[in-house]
C-alpha cells in the first residue's frame, strides 16, 4: 500500500520526471566540454614541446596531417612553420589565465564596493553609483583598447586592461542583491543583537551574494577571454612570445585562401569554449535566479 492510498487520494505522476531525465545529458555538455578545455590547457603544454619564437620555414603552410621534422603537424602549419595544434592548446592555458584573473579582480573589487554601497547606502551608494554611470558610458571593449594602447603589450597589461571597466556588472549584481538582502529578517536580527556591520555584511549578507555572483562571474569569463582575443587580434594585446588565438586568428588573415586553417582552428576552439561557458553560465544564473526568488 503506498502513502496515497494511506492518505485516501490518488497518486500524482511525475509527468516533468521523464523529460528532466531526458535533459539532464545535454545539459551535462557544455560543463564536459569546459572540462576538456582545462584539461587541455593544463596538461597540453606538459605533453606538447612548443617553442613559440621557433621558425621553420621550409616547413611553412603545410596542410592538416603533414609531416614535419618533429611528427604529425595533425592541424597543419602557419606561415612561420608553427604547428597550430600546439598553438591552440597553450592558447587555451593564456585564455583561462587571463580569462580567471581578470574575473578574480572583476569580482571582488566588484562584489565589495557593490555591497559596501547597497547596505550603507548614503554618500558610499551615491559614489559608487556615480561611478558605475561613468564607466558603463563607455563601451569595455573600447575602454580596454585605449588603456592597451597607452601600456603597451603585456599579460598584465591585459589584465588590467580588461579589469577597469570589467568590475561594474559585479558592482551592480551586489548592490542589488544587498539592497533586498539588508532588510531580511536575519539582517534586522543581527542589528538588534549589536552585530557590528563589517560583521553583518560579510557574515550575513556576503554569503547570500555568492551563488548569483558564481553565476555571472562564468558568464563574464567567456566575456573576459573574447575581449582578450579581440585585443590580440588587433596586435594591442600580448606580445609575440606569448601564444593566443587571437594573434593565430590574426596570423591566418592574408592566408585565408590558400591555408585556411591558420584562421579556422583558432577560429573554431575559441566559439566553442565561449558558447560552453555562456550556456554554463546562463544556466547557473537562471537556477539561482530561482531560488533567491
Amino acid at each position: 500500500m503506498t502513502q496515497a492510498d494511506l492518505l485516501g487520494a490518488d497518486p500524482v505522476p511525475d509527468v516533468e520526471a521523464p523529460t528532466r531525465r531526458r535533459k539532464r545529458p545535454l545539459a551535462a555538455v557544455p560543463y564536459v566540454i569546459i572540462g576538456v578545455y582545462l584539461l587541455a590547457a593544463i596538461i597540453g603544454p606538459l605533453l606538447i614541446d612548443y617553442d613559440p619564437v621557433r621558425t621553420e620555414v621550409t616547413e611553412r603552410l603545410l596542410p592538416p596531417g603533414s609531416q614535419t621534422s618533429t611528427g604529425t603537424a595533425w592541424l597543419g602549419t602557419d606561415a612561420v612553420g608553427r604547428d597550430m595544434l600546439a598553438q591552440i592548446v597553450y592558447g587555451a592555458r593564456t585564455s583561462f589565465i587571463i580569462g580567471i584573473a581578470v574575473v578574480g579582480v572583476c569580482g571582488t573589487v566588484g562584489v565589495a564596493l557593490g555591497a559596501l554601497a547597497g547596505y550603507l547606502r548614503g554618500l558610499s551608494d551615491a559614489v559608487v553609483s556615480r561611478l558605475i554611470d561613468i564607466l558603463m558610458a563607455f563601451p569595455g571593449i573600447l575602454l580596454a583598447i585605449i588603456i592597451a594602447g597607452i601600456l603597451g603589450r603585456g599579460m598584465h597589461v591585459v589584465i588590467i586592461a580588461l579589469s577597469v571597466g570589467g568590475w561594474v556588472g559585479f558592482a551592480r549584481l551586489s548592490r542589488s542583491i544587498t539592497m533586498s538582502t539588508r532588510e531580511r529578517d536575519w539582517v534586522d536580527a543581527a542589528r538588534i543583537m549589536g552585530v557590528s556591520k563589517p560583521a553583518t555584511l560579510t557574515r550575513h549578507i556576503v554569503p547570500f551574494l555568492a551563488g548569483s555572483v558564481i553565476a555571472l562571474a562564468t558568464i563574464e569569463l567567456a566575456s573576459a577571454i573574447l575581449a582578450e582575443a579581440a585585443l590580440s587580434f588587433l596586435g594591442l594585446g600580448l606580445p609575440p612570445d606569448v601564444v593566443s588565438w587571437g594573434q593565430s586568428i590574426a596570423n591566418g588573415r592574408e592566408y585565408l585562401e590558400t591555408a585556411w586553417w591558420i584562421t579556422v582552428f583558432p577560429g573554431i576552439a575559441l566559439t566553442i569554449l565561449v558558447i560552453s561557458i555562456g550556456l554554463a553560465g546562463d544556466r547557473l544564473t537562471r537556477r539561482y535566479t530561482r531560488k533567491r526568488d
